[in-house]
């Protein structure tokens, strides 16, 4: 069963991303926000705040 998490994007909407089809997430310091990766031709970029609620929970997902 696909896992979706929701995240907020511009005008009040909302894209569902499928967490079972990340292959990479990049979150360097120096930038202003993360890259997904779901294969070599498919990536999106998200600001941090935009990002948080999928980065908590695959931190969550990692720890237990």
């Amino acid at each position: 069963m696909a896992k979706f998490i929701p995240i907020a994007i511009e005008n009040d909407r909302i894209q569902y991303l499928n967490i079972e089809l990340i292959r990479a997430i990049h979150d360097h310091p120096d930038e202003d926000g993360v890259r997904i990766d779901f294969d070599d031709q498919h990536r999106i970029y998200l600001d941090r705040g935009k990002a948080a609620p999928l980065l908590k929970l695959l931190t969550r997902s990692s720890q237990g």
